[in-house]
């Protein structure tokens, strides 16, 4: 799950135009692009390991803030 949050709190909306996960032994490097961003500060990875849908964050990023221009993560 990808997502971007804003320091007021809540999710916010990202086109996420790309996404790429390639394993390295017992890494995983992410990739992504989007083509729009509303009011992002940041970007999480998260990643659930069972059924239930809980979610742990596992990686965070700046996000571009508004963006209508393709961004590469």
């Amino acid at each position: 799950m990808l997502s971007s949050e804003w320091s007021g709190g809540g999710l916010l909306v990202i086109n996420l135009s790309e996404f790429t996960a390639v394993k390295n032994n017992c890494t995983a490097n992410f990739n992504w692009k989007t083509s729009t961003e509303v009011i992002g500060d940041k970007c999480e990875v998260q990643v659930s390991t069972n059924t239930n849908s809980l979610y742990a964050t596992v990686g965070t990023g700046l996000a571009s803030g508004n963006s209508s221009t393709a961004k590469s993560y």
